[in-house]
């Protein structure tokens, strides 16, 4: 009896993980179909190159780092001697409100009834790296940690803090690129 009850068990859990991990590739396409990516399905998807990579990482925090890419040994990150030639800038104003209304759609129900404004959103940007802008995405209706959160994407790693950055590729495609998203 006790073995049936410890298989029913472990039979739910592994349902509700199967369950949520679908739902988490959900919001992932979600995302991926209103035009925003996360950097990691952007580099495995080839839309960003290890250099864009090293470039959104100085832009972030400062530093560059390389680490196998099958690495969890952060003491083994070693530091690159890497500067972009230039500042990333900024984004036009029709991208960047492109951006916060695109954004706000996709996740109405976190800005607590609040209807859109422009004041409702705050953009960081990154760079442009083809036809996607590297963004974070701030409200102040949201709180944030303090915490400093380990990026490893390929071989390239740094340390950032919330929130993360996102991509976002425009309605209209934005510039011609044909290995864009």
């Amino acid at each position: 009896m006790f073995k049936r009850a410890l298989c029913a068990a472990a039979a739910a859990i592994c349902a509700v993980s199967l369950w949520a991990a679908g739902c988490g590739e959900q919001e992932q396409r979600k995302e991926a179909e209103s035009g925003f990516y996360t950097l990691e399905e952007a580099y495995d998807s080839g839309y960003l190159l290890r250099d864009d990579l090293m470039h959104i990482a100085y832009f972030r925090s400062g530093e560059v780092y390389t680490l196998p890419e099958r690495s969890d040994d952060y003491s083994a990150a070693k530091k690159l001697n890497f500067v972009p030639a230039t500042e990333p800038g900024e984004p036009d104003e029709d991208i960047e409100n492109e951006i916060k209304r695109a954004y706000y759609a996709l996740h109405t129900e976190s800005f607590e009834g609040n209807p859109y404004s422009d004041e409702l959103l705050e953009i960081n940007f990154y760079g442009q790296y083809g036809n996607l802008y590297a963004v974070t995405i701030e409200s102040p209706l949201w709180s944030y940690t303090t915490d400093m959160v380990n990026m490893h994407i390929g071989d390239i790693f740094w340390m950032q803090g919330r929130p993360d950055i996102t991509l976002y590729r425009p309605a209209d495609g934005g510039a011609a690129d044909e290995n864009a998203p």
